[in-house]
């Protein structure tokens, strides 16, 4: 993890790497973890697939609710829909003084979607977590984790989620010092149409993410040989980028630059104006260097 996102100190300032699987061709040993394995098997059956898009956190918090996955208006995807199955889970190595907030069952059910889009830390302010029954948060529809390292927590891509830093009392305060904090994403999916579209999204639609195809051969070849790969892999399907343009809630300018040839003035231009954000912030300097890498 320390590799991948260079991390060469104690400083607890915040690092973010998408598409971390690339980083490091022995990350696959994490993919194969057994225990995981189990997991996936009891949760997906045997033909399931690994998406690209594992994040790596490193002291970050992301304290305003939202779905990883989420409808334009900010409400359900797939609504009672049981083929839709993708699971994404935090893998916490590091931890301490935090907090991992889901609402229950905002995957089946459009209860509290107004929350969407607001900070977890300015909502003690108007009695929110009173209504959502804080006192009993594992009874009632919020359901608050407080991880330690080498737990690990699963959950529906879709459902409403936040974290925060939190006090003595266990409440969400900004105020609170960061501790060292390093947390793994991976994803799994139920192999299937929508599996395939949410890769398709990842990986062709989402150009800030940076996803690559695997450049390393043995990471390559331990996907293909463990049938993990989605069965578009490095496929541009418009039938499935149709279903997520239709479906999904992201920025329209992807739309423009969804065709566009990997190496065209206008796609070029985008990773520029992305490296030049990435620049004002140290928190994103490796997805700076993997955009700087493709103008290479």
């Amino acid at each position: 993890f320390n590799k991948s996102m260079n991390l060469k100190n104690d400083k607890n300032e915040p690092r973010i790497l998408t598409d971390a699987i690339n980083s490091n061709s022995n990350l696959v040993n994490l993919i194969n973890e057994k225990n995981l394995e189990t997991l996936n098997l009891k949760l997906f059956g045997k033909n399931y697939v690994f998406l690209q898009n594992t994040d790596f956190h490193s002291n970050e918090n992301a304290h305003q609710w939202h779905r990883d996955l989420s409808t334009k208006d900010g409400k359900i995807l797939e609504k009672n829909n049981k083929e839709f199955k993708i699971i994404k889970y935090a893998i916490y190595l590091k931890v301490k003084n935090s907090a991992f907030f889901l609402v229950k069952n905002s995957h089946k059910k459009n209860n509290n979607s107004e929350i969407f889009g607001k900070d977890l830390y300015n909502m003690k302010k108007n009695n929110f977590f009173d209504i959502l029954n804080y006192s009993k948060a594992r009874s009632g529809d919020l359901i608050r984790i407080i991880p330690d390292p080498g737990d690990l927590i699963g959950f529906d891509y879709r459902m409403l989620h936040s974290a925060s830093n939190i006090n003595s009392d266990r409440i969400p305060d900004e105020k609170v010092l960061q501790q060292p904090k390093k947390v793994m994403w991976p994803t799994f999916g139920k192999r299937n149409f929508y599996t395939d579209c949410i890769y398709q999204y990842v990986r062709f639609i989402r150009k800030d993410f940076g996803i690559q195809s695997y450049k390393n051969s043995k990471t390559l070849n331990f996907f293909t040989e463990n049938n993990l790969l989605p069965d578009t892999y490095e496929t541009l399907s418009k039938k499935h980028l149709k279903w997520c343009q239709n479906n999904l809630m992201y920025a329209k300018e992807f739309d423009e630059l969804l065709y566009e040839n990997i190496n065209s003035e206008k796609i070029l231009n985008y990773r520029k104006k992305l490296i030049e954000i990435y620049s004002k912030n140290d928190k994103y300097s490796l997805q700076k260097i993997k955009q700087s890498n493709y103008l290479k």
